[in-house]
């Protein structure tokens, strides 16, 4: 091979190497910084401090003010928020307006620009139990992993990504650590939306930390190039709405004014909001942090909100309700072969769930006979469970796991057919008599030769309706 040939092979390696390198110039960063040890899920979660960049057009934002962004993209949401949305609007508009008052104190403590308080419109529209379809959370909309940079903590029982007051206090932090990178509180928002690891990258694209310049390049997801028309949009119908033909309804309670009362161990925010005659919707809006709506099993003094004035009324009535009336729950009694994961698919919750309430380790076996607790949201999910119940004991009744029963004459009584699980202390007698059957009769229907049976053993009944 002549000097020639090897020449042009070497020219051509320099310029594949050239253009590979300029393609992956977006993440030359986050090698750069990965070898360096530094944390990649920081890098992307915040972006890239490009202010040092001199090769990079910055624009310096560190007010705020929504009039300065009117331009023809924002007057189409405008319009949109007006026409087609306008009932989605007043929605949100009656939703923000137990919790704006205290958004806004708070970001005014923390140096954060006031117009930031309506981003719970575009987030989540200012639904506090708002769920995305990637698993972002609440009012501010954190992920799990976000959140819990900020001490958000997430279980069965409570979410703090739901309760406005540690949410409000994690999403001014959040955007202030945004704003300490891009020294805008424009591309603050966006970081916000989609990560400043895709606005840092976005800006070295086009060479400026300008929106509207992000925004003509389409350097920016199309998702995020609209997020900020729509979100100016809103805030300035939110800040004006009789000007644009909305009104402002007064909510029942304001977060977080109200009554703190102490709970110890779970009850049902229903039964609280009967026991002091307020709407249970109140003290949904003042405890949104309580995601099956009961207070922790095996909490002290857990801290409930209530309506102002009725702490008083609470600490009267509540205490002489038995604890087992406080919340609703169904008695599993535990049958051959079932575990704690048999449960938990069976009913739909955690394992955690079952663990936390029973006070019992993962590690440990369930007892046949044993009566565990299983929380239930609800008397028409409970009796939804009961007819699921009833109707895999049907099957197995059907399959005849137990006896031809269907050979045996019918009793002359309306009755309906079940599993009975033998309880330590269970005898012939007792089962009889608690059915208002025939001992006769049951060991027809079971083939029962003798008098013994075996705790955990199960048999078929038909008992009277």
């Amino acid at each position: 091979m002549n000097k020639r040939i090897i020449k042009k092979i070497i020219c051509l390696f320099m310029v594949l190497i050239l253009m590979f390198t300029s393609a992956c110039e977006s993440y030359e960063m986050y090698v750069r910084k990965g070898l360096k040890g530094e944390n990649l899920f920081q890098l992307e979660l915040y972006g890239e401090n490009i202010s040092k960049s001199s090769s990079i057009k910055i624009i310096d934002l560190q007010g705020f003010k929504i009039e300065d962004f009117h331009n023809d993209s924002v007057n189409k949401y405008i319009k949109y928020y007006q026409t087609s949305g306008k009932n989605w609007m007043q929605v949100m508009l009656d939703r923000g307006q137990p919790y704006l008052e205290y958004i806004r104190a708070v970001f005014l403590e923390e140096g954060v620009p006031e117009d930031l308080a309506y981003l719970p419109m575009i987030e989540s529209s200012f639904n506090p139990h708002a769920i995305s379809r990637v698993g972002a959370a609440g009012l501010w909309q954190f992920m799990p992993r976000t959140g819990d940079i900020y001490g958000l903590k997430v279980n069965y029982w409570v979410d703090d990504r739901f309760d406005p007051e540690r949410s409000t206090r994690a999403a001014a932090k959040h955007l202030k650590m945004l704003n300490r990178n891009f020294k805008n509180w424009v591309l603050s928002l966006i970081a916000y939306n989609a990560g400043g690891g895709t606005v840092s990258r976005a800006i070295r694209k086009a060479k400026s930390n300008n929106f509207w310049e992000l925004a003509e390049m389409n350097a920016l997801p199309q998702e995020t190039i609209n997020y900020i028309p729509k979100y100016i949009a809103a805030v300035m119908i939110a800040k004006n709405p009789e000007s644009f033909g909305f009104k402002v309804n007064k909510p029942n309670v304001i977060f977080p004014q109200g009554d703190i009362v102490y709970i110890d161990d779970a009850a049902d925010i229903s039964i609280i909001a009967s026991t002091i005659d307020v709407p249970v919707d109140d003290i949904k809006i003042l405890n949104p942090q309580l995601a099956q709506w009961v207070t922790p099993p095996s909490s002290i003094k857990y801290p409930l909100r209530v309506p102002e004035g009725k702490g008083e009324v609470f600490d009267k009535t509540f205490g002489s309700i038995p604890k087992e009336e406080r919340v609703t729950f169904r008695r599993h009694v535990v049958r051959m072969n079932e575990t704690i994961s048999h449960l938990s698919r069976f009913y739909g919750i955690p394992q955690s769930a079952i663990l936390d309430l029973n006070k019992i380790k993962k590690s440990s076996s369930l007892q046949i006979g044993e009566n565990i607790l299983i929380p239930i949201r609800g008397l028409e999910n409970a009796e939804q469970i009961d007819m699921l119940q009833y109707e895999i004991e049907q099957k197995r009744v059907a399959e005849g796991k137990f006896i031809e029963y269907s050979k045996l004459p019918a009793p002359d009584y309306e009755y309906k057919d079940i599993i009975y699980c033998i309880l330590p202390g269970d005898s012939l007698w007792d089962i009889a008599r608690k059915f208002n059957i025939d001992i006769d009769q049951i060991k027809a229907w079971n083939q029962i030769k003798g008098n013994t049976l075996s705790i955990g053993d199960e048999i078929f009944l038909r008992i009277p309706k």
